[in-house]
């Protein structure tokens, strides 16, 4: 629970970093608390607790910053690529089930707990064996510098003035538009006014006519 429920501040995280670097931080800080459960799950419970807090905040993070790399590839192959993404974890899911279940059988937690790290050590090293800006079809090696903030979209200048023109416009006519229906209203109450007048000016006459005859 705690995990799905930070998703949402970790994915605005992630939008602001290279995946890369979310994926880099994720398994370094998992592999610190599989330590941590290596080294002091049977001292106290609550180093358990913590650890079981930590993996699940940093495995969510890890997942969402790869399904982030793996989407920004190519966004007309996103579904096939996410099929092989589950594939992948699946795969991993049962072969970390199978072996730490084993080990865990015949030697205890503790075996078990180191195992975890070994595992997320391998992660960690075959993640290092890529730089965050490599070109697509670049397996090893590091290319493109170390920037780990994406930069914000900037509005050139002509957008801008493009903007204030259009609201320039739209001001205008809505000014236009009022000084119409004043324009309008003014001679609709002239009309009235003169209807009323000439209603006035022939019940008079007709007054006049009643009392000639």
């Amino acid at each position: 629970m705690l995990g799905v429920s930070t998703a949402p501040v970790i994915g605005r995280v992630i939008d602001r970093l290279f995946p890369w670097f979310a994926t880099a931080i994720a398994s370094v800080a998992s592999l610190i608390f599989y330590a941590i459960q290596t080294g002091a799950g049977g001292v106290n419970i609550a180093a358990v607790v913590i650890v079981c807090f930590g993996i699940d905040i940093f495995r969510q993070t890890q997942q969402v910053s790869l399904a982030t790399s793996v989407f920004g590839l190519d966004p007309s192959a996103r579904s096939r690529m996410n099929a092989v993404l589950i594939i992948s974890i699946f795969f991993g899911q049962i072969i970390g089930t199978s072996v730490g279940t084993s080990v865990f059988n015949s030697h205890g937690w503790r075996p078990a707990a180191a195992l975890s790290v070994g595992w997320q050590g391998f992660s960690v090293l075959m993640l290092l064996l890529r730089g965050p800006h490599c070109s697509r079809y670049t397996w090893f090696g590091y290319e493109g510098g170390f920037e780990m903030w994406k930069k914000k979209p900037q509005v050139s200048p002509e957008t801008n003035s493009g903007e204030e023109k259009i609201k320039i416009e739209r001001g205008t006519e809505g000014q236009q538009s009022t000084e119409n229906e004043k324009t309008a209203n003014d001679d609709t109450s002239r009309a009235q006014v003169l209807n009323q007048d000439y209603g006035v000016e022939k019940d008079n006459s007709r007054v006049e006519g009643s009392e000639r005859i």
